[in-house]
């Protein structure tokens, strides 16, 4: 029950964004780094 409904949920989200004119998710740029990288890189900064 909660799978449909979240499905569901999600479907209109996804059509009112595109109504509105707005940027689908897999349309976005994706980063260079990832969220994981970049965390690494700013914790080996700050232990120095």
């Amino acid at each position: 029950m909660l799978v449909i409904a979240h499905y569901e949920v999600g479907s209109k989200i996804r059509n009112t964004i595109k109504e509105l004119g707005g940027i689908m998710s897999e349309e976005l740029p994706t980063p260079k780094k990832s969220l994981r990288q970049l965390e690494k890189e700013n914790n080996k900064l700050n232990k120095k």
